[in-house]
């Protein structure tokens, strides 16, 4: 089987966004709720833009699934815009700092930076998103999950809780938080910052900490650059629009480190063979 990769299209009010995955397996079942399921997370954060006020995303499957199972072909997700007006709208002669309309102008000599930023949009992430829960559907089926919540929002930082305390159970106390915060206390004073800076009209940033369960040992690659799982999950991560840092375990303070001090000290435990798991290795 190919590797499983995916492309986006679609301006962020045109007709919709779409995504195209290829590499999936033939005979993989596909829950199209559970795609919506995600569409409607991404659309519910506090403090959300009004675009996501004006939107209902819904996926609907133009290609690759049949009664509900992929055929092995390139999967087609489409996810329509209520706002079409594209065509319609000013031009934007003000590049905004922050976005990608200065650099992209200046890459293709254009002067309405609408050509730029209709594409260099949060908007597109809609698609990544509907891609993305289909990968996880596919790979609940090796009892991996992926989880995530945010520590940090407008200068206030959560309680951080030992990665052994942080498992799946915890989704549902993440949910009870508007800022899908799991410490409560922080919760409220993110959201007093949020709404600080909506009285100023301003914005402000955050961190948040993900968390892959299950995953099994040789995922990813060593033999080229390009091949490791840190490499492609940093690549697609700063893909996202504002993201500026991507940590991997305790990340940037480990330049302040001895490498004694750094690295998990590995062991061996021929008892843990057994469950077919594992190659006996743990930290």
């Amino acid at each position: 089987m190919p590797g499983l990769d995916f492309v986006t299209s679609g301006e962020s009010h045109g007709k919709g966004v779409l995504a195209l995955l290829e590499g999936l397996p033939a005979g993989l079942d596909v829950s199209i709720e559970a795609i919506d399921a995600q569409l409607r997370m991404r659309q519910a954060g506090y403090g959300r833009g009004s675009r996501q006020a004006i939107e209902e995303d819904r996926c609907e499957v133009l290609g690759g699934l049949r009664s509900g199972r992929t055929l092995g072909s390139p999967l087609s997700l489409w996810i329509s815009n209520k706002d079409r007006s594209l065509d319609n709208l000013e031009p934007v002669r003000r590049p905004r700092p922050g976005h990608g309309d200065l650099a992209g102008c200046l890459k293709i000599g254009c002067r309405d930076a609408r050509d730029i930023l209709e594409r260099a949009s949060a908007r597109e992430t809609a698609a990544r998103v509907a891609a993305g829960a289909v990968a996880a559907q596919l790979l609940s089926r090796f009892s991996v999950g992926v989880f995530a919540h945010v520590i940090a929002a407008g200068g206030v930082e959560s309680h951080r809780r030992p990665l052994q305390d942080l498992d799946r159970s915890v989704l549902q106390q993440r949910e009870k938080s508007p800022m899908r915060c799991l410490d409560p206390d922080a919760s409220s004073r993110m959201v007093e910052a949020v709404d600080s800076a909506i009285a100023d009209e301003d914005t402000v940033g955050g961190v948040v900490e993900v968390i892959a369960f299950g995953v099994l040992p040789g995922v990813g690659g060593y033999d080229r650059w390009e091949s490791g799982l840190d490499v492609r999950l940093a690549a697609a991560l700063m893909g996202i629009p504002s993201a500026r840092g991507v940590e991997f375990g305790i990340g940037f303070p480990a330049a302040a480190l001895r490498g004694s001090e750094m690295h998990d000290e590995i062991h061996y435990n021929p008892s843990m063979i057994a469950d077919g798991r594992t190659h006996g290795f743990m930290r």
